[in-house]
C-alpha cells in the first residue's frame, strides 16, 4: 500500500536474476535503503509508467536494474533461464488504499510491479460492466497511487459477454478514463458522467451478443493470448 508494489515479489525477482547489483547499491541490507529503493522505484513508476519501466529498466545508484526479461531466442540458453524466472501472479480482492478498505477483484503483476486491474461482473448477480466502470468511476480514487494515471497498464471492465478498456490520465483538473492499451487509444465512445469523461473501448468476447461461441473454455478464452501480447511489453 505504502507504494503500490508487491515489495516482496520485485525483491524475490531481482535477487534470483541480478543479485550482483543488489549487493553493489545494498539497497535491500538495511530497512532505510529498502525504503529508499522501493520510494525510487515507485517515484520513477509515476513519472514513467510502468511499461517503460519494464522495457527500460530502473536506475538506482550506480545500476540499472532489468525490471522483465522478454521472450528470447531458443538459441540463447542464458536468456531463456531468465526469462523463466519472470513472476507473474494474479492476486484477488486486492485491498490497494491506506485510507480505506476499497479492493480491486483482481490484480495481475509482473515482478511485482501492476500492470492490469479488473473488475469482474456477472449476469447471475444482475451487473455488467457499467456497474464495474461505475466502480472505477465513483469507488475508486485516483488519488490511490495504485489507480494514478501510468501505474497500470490498463484497467478492465468485465462481465460474461464483453470488457471495456479503461486507464486514468489527468486533463484540465478532471479524471480521464480511456481505452488503453500500451499507449494506444482506439475505438473510443465518449460518456460524460458525474464531471469525469469516460472513453471507453468496447469488445464482445465470442460467444457474447452477434459473436459466433469461441474454441476456448469460456467466452474470453480466444481473446486472452491476443490482450495479453499487446499489453506486455515487448
Amino acid at each position: 500500500k505504502d507504494y503500490a508494489l508487491d515489495t516482496e515479489r520485485v525483491k524475490h525477482f531481482l535477487l534470483s536474476t541480478q543479485k550482483k547489483k543488489v549487493e553493489n547499491t545494498a539497497c535491500f541490507s538495511y530497512a532505510i535503503s529498502e525504503r529508499k529503493f522501493f520510494s525510487e522505484l515507485a517515484k520513477q513508476l509515476a513519472n514513467r509508467g510502468v511499461t517503460d519501466v519494464l522495457r527500460k529498466g530502473f536506475r538506482y545508484i550506480s545500476e540499472l536494474f532489468d525490471m522483465y526479461y522478454p521472450l528470447p531466442s531458443e538459441l540463447n540458453p542464458t536468456a531463456q533461464e531468465l526469462y523463466r524466472k519472470n513472476i507473474f501472479c494474479i492476486t484477488k480482492e486486492l485491498a490497494y488504499s491506506k485510507e480505506n478498505d476499497n479492493r480491486i477483484d483482481l490484480m495481475v503483476s509482473l515482478n511485482g510491479l501492476p500492470l492490469i486491474t479488473m473488475e469482474l461482473k456477472n449476469h447471475y448477480t444482475g451487473q455488467t460492466v457499467e456497474n464495474a466502470v461505475s466502480q472505477y468511476q465513483k469507488d475508486h480514487d485516483p488519488k490511490d497511487p495504485l489507480l494514478a494515471p501510468k501505474r497500470c497498464a490498463v484497467h478492465f471492465a468485465v462481465d460474461d459477454d464483453e470488457f471495456l478498456a479503461l486507464a486514468r490520465y489527468e486533463l484540465q483538473g478532471k479524471v480521464v478514463v480511456c481505452a488503453h492499451v500500451n499507449g494506444v487509444v482506439e475505438g473510443a465512445d465518449v460518456l460524460l458522467q458525474a464531471d469525469a469523461f469516460f472513453l471507453f473501448f468496447r469488445r464482445l468476447f465470442a460467444g457474447g451478443e452477434g459473436k459466433e461461441a469461441g474454441k476456448g473454455e469460456h467466452k474470453g478464452d480466444d481473446y486472452d493470448k491476443d490482450l495479453f501480447h499487446r499489453i506486455l511489453p515487448k
